[in-house]
């Protein structure tokens, strides 16, 4: 697993090394994806985001019983086209199901994909990591990222060492938002665990970077929030995209047509309002911290309601939302 999602293997990853990949939408509705080898022409990892509620055991379930129901998978391409449209899979009563991809091809190299994850959240400053064996020493398709106690701010990687039957720990991650690099360490000392490499999870985003839609700052004496509500041209969990014309559109229509803020998109508003609203004018804005990029939708909101503030104060909402309607279109070509 990883931060945001559950990896169920349907092959050794070794077994596909040196192959092109490239990853595919099994039903976004549910947040599942797969990881189709273009070499093999097979489905080799099925991965299930959390945040629609998955759970491991009902990944591996449903993994399961979706290959059951195929007998064969085959890429369609177009002449003059360097990536394939799409992957038609032909059930066992010849029924086919078209699959559309999600991303560029990538050849599958011999690194895990839990270091590189590892690496990912590392850079975006979300975890310090304690190396504590060379990852080059275990079975790469056998490292898994696991929960240390709950709720505990602490994840470790685990594998097999090359040539073994139990698995051992190979790095530990401590959440930045819970842990300093000081306190981490103490807890590797007082756990007498000896990293070979210790690297601080504490690293300055450029605005090219993926952005998440979040809280800055809170001011509790005047029970304002201030955060992001929306980035031009960054994918959000769902993968949509809007552009910088589109959110000045949508700010403006807020502003001036319905200013209303509820609770998890609930129909009732709560007692809220905006009280500063505004658009990023150029890239490289400071805002409390948060480096902004240029059509970034930025502002305050003065929050009334006693239970809601608790919840801010708490740390139980990290964030803003946006309800959008509108029409999905494809990028890329042919869009």
């Amino acid at each position: 697993m990883d931060a945001d999602n559950i990896h169920i293997l349907k092959s050794l990853q070794s077994e596909h090394i040196g192959h092109k990949c490239r990853s595919l939408s099994i039903d976004k509705t549910m947040g599942i994806k797969a990881v189709y080898c273009q070499s093999c022409s097979k489905i080799t990892e099925y991965v299930f985001r959390k945040s629609k509620g998955w759970q491991p055991d009902q990944s591996e379930k449903f993994s399961t019983t979706h290959a059951a129901q195929f007998k064969s998978f085959k890429h369609i391409a177009v002449d003059q086209e360097s990536e394939f449209l799409k992957v038609v899979g032909t059930m066992l009563d010849d029924i086919t199901e078209d699959f559309l991809p999600t991303s560029a091809s990538f050849i599958l190299n011999s690194e895990s994909k839990e270091e590189k994850l590892a690496e990912e959240i590392v850079d975006k400053g979300m975890y310090h990591r304690a190396r504590v064996i060379d990852p080059a020493k275990f079975e790469a398709d056998t490292l898994r990222t696991i929960d240390l106690g709950n709720d505990s701010g602490i994840r470790a990687i685990t594998g097999r060492l090359q040539g073994a039957d139990s698995t051992t720990i190979q790095a530990y991650l401590f959440d930045t938002s819970r842990f300093t690099p000081g306190e981490a360490k103490d807890w590797l000392n007082a756990h007498d665990v000896k990293p070979i490499e210790f690297v601080e999870g504490e690293k300055e985003k450029s605005i090219s970077e993926i952005e998440e839609v979040g809280i800055v700052k809170v001011d509790k004496e005047a029970r304002l929030v201030y955060g992001v509500f929306l980035y031009p041209e960054k994918a959000d969990h769902d993968g949509d995209v809007i552009s910088a014309p589109d959110i000045e559109k949508v700010a403006h229509g807020f502003m001036t047509d319905y200013r209303a803020i509820d609770e998890m998109h609930a129909k009732d508003a709560m007692d809220a309002e905006i009280v500063q609203s505004f658009i990023a004018w150029k890239d490289g804005i400071d805002f409390f911290g948060k480096i902004l990029n240029k059509g970034t939708w930025a502002g305050a909101i003065h929050i009334s309601d006693d239970a809601v503030w608790e919840k801010v104060k708490d740390g139980t909402y990290k964030g803003f939302s946006v309800r959008i309607s509108g029409i999905r279109e494809p990028i890329g070509k042919g869009a």
